[in-house]
């Protein structure tokens, strides 16, 4: 997702810096300014968010490290926050959804003054992934089975739960 994000921004002209865990093999496009940034580490934050404007955050990459990192992305003057979320977040009785809803909260209730959220729906490429594989009839594990992708991982896309794990 973040990948298709910067080459469309970098399309449109826009400066893009993409933080990313491993600056040197993070296969960016052309153009785009790589920065280090681990959550694990909280103190890369202030560093890669220096002179930005607006930020993606991707809900299963960024996790419990929310909080500080919408902490200093209003200090570094960031005007607007946008979070890709899940569909999942509709039913917090859902581990995966609790999670989401969290995050969703805590953006929208940031209080930074000129921060602001919008939530994409990723479940919405699981469903055409599920959509696509159900037309020729295939179940999650022929595909599994076809594919060398666990079942689990397809399970996850489908339902918008994240990418397949390595």
């Amino acid at each position: 997702m973040g990948r298709h994000l910067v080459a469309g921004l970098l399309a449109e002209g826009a400066p893009v810096r993409a933080l990313t865990r491993r600056p040197a093999t993070a296969g960016l496009p052309a153009g785009a300014q790589p920065a280090p940034f681990d959550p694990g580490r909280p103190e890369t934050i202030e560093a890669a968010l220096a002179g930005t404007q607006a930020i993606f955050l991707n809900a299963t990459a960024i996790g419990s490290v929310l909080a500080p990192l919408l902490t200093w992305a209003g200090r570094a003057g960031v005007r607007r926050a946008v979070l890709l979320s899940s569909m999942l977040a509709r039913d917090p009785g859902y581990a995966v959804g609790a999670q989401h809803k969290a995050l969703e909260h805590g953006v929208a209730t940031s209080g930074q003054a000129e921060l602001r959220a919008r939530f994409a729906a990723a479940i919405e490429l699981g469903l055409q992934f599920r959509d696509a594989r159900a037309a020729k009839g295939w179940s999650q594990r022929e595909l599994s089975e076809r594919s060398g992708v666990r079942q689990a991982d397809i399970s996850r896309i489908e339902r918008g739960a994240g990418n397949p794990r390595k």
